[in-house]
């Protein structure tokens, strides 16, 4: 969701909203939106006026990939612990036990990317000519969305 900022409206005290990555935390206030570098132990802050603020975009990862893999991974945790080729080849009890933890280990393995990039989403606050000023990375998804929905209520001024 890329918004351009256009009229201002007057953002109420109780809606400022506060927006946190793993890298930076964004604080969008009725007048500027404040970014804070937080890591590890270096903390600067940019305050930028509303005005120079060219967009906020949110943008999330492909699931797909590791998505394939973990369902894939897991029917051959099914077949292993199940010997559902049996006509195939034959498992013995200890194959079966050792193949299904093995795909058991490989679901866990592509299942916990999958997880990441359902939740979190990277924000790009672009401002002053420059096409990518600041990059949050792992933003909380609906965070995420709140501040561009909020910063497109500020732009539009609805």
């Amino acid at each position: 969701m890329v918004v351009a900022p256009r009229k201002l409206r007057a953002l109420p005290e109780s809606e400022e909203f506060t927006c946190k990555g793993l890298n930076c935390s964004v604080t969008l206030g009725p007048e500027e939106m404040i970014v804070k570098n937080t890591v590890w132990g270096k903390s600067r802050s940019h305050e930028l006026p509303l005005e120079r603020v060219n967009s906020v975009i949110v943008q999330r990862k492909s699931v797909v990939p590791f998505a394939a893999f973990t369902i894939l991974s897991g029917i051959a945790v099914v077949l292993a612990r199940y010997n559902g080729l049996w006509f195939l080849y034959n498992l013995t009890a200890d194959e079966e036990l050792l193949l299904g933890d093995i795909a058991l280990l490989a679901t866990i393995l592509f299942a916990i990317p999958t997880i990441s990039r359902t939740l979190f989403v990277d924000v790009v606050i672009s401002w002053g000519g420059r096409s990518k000023s600041f990059l949050i990375r792992f933003v909380l998804a609906n965070q995420g969305r709140r501040l561009t929905r909020l910063f497109e209520r500020l732009s539009t001024g609805t």
